[in-house]
């Protein structure tokens, strides 16, 4: 089952209408199982669009202070649905591949950030103000250059029996090898920029990019109560995220602290689950033996003089061949993606 929320905006309807489709066409076998949550203010003709392509529409009220929020407040219209996993999307995506491979009937998956936002500093100073006991584990961030700091290829549950520094200061062996051949300079200058990279590519596990999260139903309840009690809190301790203007993060950070303090069963899912295309970069979490299943293009990439997407500077040639499948069935619906 996945779920969407389509808020006062105009660009909500536009956006959320082709995540439908897509959809519809990859990875849902009813369209009655697209759950379109709008906000009180979205106009009747919106809901009717949706209503036409077979999904099944709700209300709800905006959560918190109405404005980072609403997509905390569609789990309530869920939970009494008969479904085995709940996938919460946010509307600026587009469906490419089947996305149900890279969920899990266990464990709440979501993408890791792609970038390392909001930074270390600040997710510190939010886990001292909420008593978290113990540090999570550093993972690297999905536009992480990759230079192995955090190896793990489960997600980052591996036990955190190292320390950060030790852990920037790790590099392969081949590598190290081939440096000890050089003058000592060029080693210092290696390590030095392995360091800095440390600080620039790493998170706290669980901390995800709120696109997509896919939730088993007998989590839901739990990370429902959890992630509403976070959010709810950190809209009452919002000066580091105000401190750092990171506000727009409080979604995603209380979903981070309802991980951990309410022990939620997690793992992070691949890139191809939640691709980023607004900027181009590497993908650390992809996986190679999978196609993109559900590309995240965000508002800059609309061109909204063709109604259609567009590819950032030096993207690749599958994420050319990405962007231009999503353009044939933006084509194919007949309708833009912009909303001007």
């Amino acid at each position: 089952m996945f779920s969407f929320v389509v808020d006062r905006h105009p660009k909500f309807a536009s956006m959320g209408y082709q995540l439908a489709l897509s959809l519809r066409q990859h990875s849902c076998d009813n369209p009655a199982d697209i759950h379109v949550q709008f906000t009180e203010s979205v106009p009747d003709e919106a809901r009717r669009s949706f209503e036409a392509l077979g999904c099944t529409t709700h209300q709800i009220k905006p959560f918190g202070d109405g404005r980072f929020c609403n997509k905390l407040a569609q789990l309530g219209n869920l939970k009494g649905r008969d479904f085995s996993i709940v996938v919460l999307l946010d509307t600026d995506m587009i469906a490419l591949d089947d996305l149900r491979p890279h969920l899990s009937n266990t464990e709440l998956t979501a993408k890791v950030v792609d970038g390392p936002n909001p930074p270390l500093s600040v997710l510190r100073q939010v886990a001292r103000l909420a008593g978290m006991r113990e540090e999570p584990q550093l993972i690297e961030v999905d536009a992480s250059s990759g230079l192995g700091l955090v190896a793990s290829s489960d997600g980052g549950k591996r036990a955190a029996h190292e320390s950060p520094d030790k852990r920037a200061g790790r590099a392969s062996m081949p590598a190290m090898i081939h440096l000890l051949r050089k003058p000592l300079m060029a080693l210092r200058e290696r390590v030095g920029s392995t360091r800095r990279h440390a600080g620039q590519d790493l998170t706290f596990v669980g901390n995800c990019n709120g696109g997509m999260y896919g939730i088993p139903k007998h989590l839901v309840e739990q990370v429902d109560t959890a992630w509403r009690y976070w959010a709810l809190w950190l809209l009452q301790n919002i000066e580091p995220l105000k401190k750092a203007r990171k506000q727009t993060h409080v979604d995603q950070v209380a979903m981070w602290l309802a991980i951990h303090m309410g022990q939620i069963p997690f793992r992070h899912a691949p890139s191809n689950a939640n691709y980023y295309l607004h900027f181009a970069g590497p993908h650390r979490w992809f996986d190679e033996r999978s196609s993109i299943a559900l590309l995240h293009y965000h508002d800059s990439a609309v061109d909204t003089a063709t109604g259609r997407l567009k590819a950032p500077p030096g993207a690749s040639a599958m994420e050319q061949a990405a962007l231009s499948a999503a353009n044939a069935q933006i084509d194919r619906s007949g309708r833009s993606v912009a909303w001007v």
